[in-house]
C-alpha cells in the first residue's frame, strides 16, 4: 500500500541523515581546519552534496523547505531538478548561499533542574492538609 511505502521512504530518508551525521563525527571537520585543509575541502564537499540530493529527494514532501536548503547551498537552478540526483554534480568551490535562516529547530528534552543536597539539608516533611 501507499502507506507502507510512505512510511519505507521517511525510514530511509532518516538513515541518510544519521549517516551523513555519522560522516561528520567520524571525520571532525572542526579539526581538520588547521591539521589537513585538503581533507576538510573532501568533508565539506561530501556533506554539502549529500545534503543537497537529500534535498531534492523531499522536495514533493516537503516543497517550501527543499528551496530553502538548496539555497543555503548554494546550489544553482540546473542541479535542481530530479535529473541532478547524481553524487558529484556540485562543483567543488561553489559558495554557500547568504540566507542563515534556520530551517530546523534543534528539540532539546526538557531536565528538571538538580535539586541540590547536602550533607547537613533534611528532607522536607509533607505537609498535612
Amino acid at each position: 500500500s501507499s502507506r507502507v511505502l510512505w512510511t519505507l521512504a521517511v525510514t530511509q530518508f532518516w538513515q541518510v541523515i544519521q549517516e551523513i551525521n555519522k560522516y561528520v563525527s567520524a571525520n571532525e571537520p572542526w579539526k581538520l581546519v588547521k591539521s589537513d585543509p585538503a581533507r576538510l575541502n573532501t568533508v565539506l564537499y561530501v556533506m554539502i552534496e549529500a545534503m543537497r540530493i537529500v534535498a531534492l529527494v523531499v522536495s514533493p514532501v516537503m516543497p517550501q523547505t527543499s528551496p530553502k536548503i538548496l539555497d543555503q547551498l548554494g546550489v544553482p537552478a540546473e542541479l535542481r531538478t530530479g535529473d541532478a540526483l547524481k553524487f558529484g554534480l556540485l562543483q567543488a568551490g561553489t559558495p554557500l548561499g547568504t540566507s542563515r535562516e534556520i530551517l530546523f529547530q534543534k528539540k532539546r528534552d526538557e531536565v528538571p533542574a538538580p535539586v541540590a543536597k547536602t550533607a547537613s539539608s533534611k528532607p522536607e516533611k509533607p505537609k498535612k492538609k
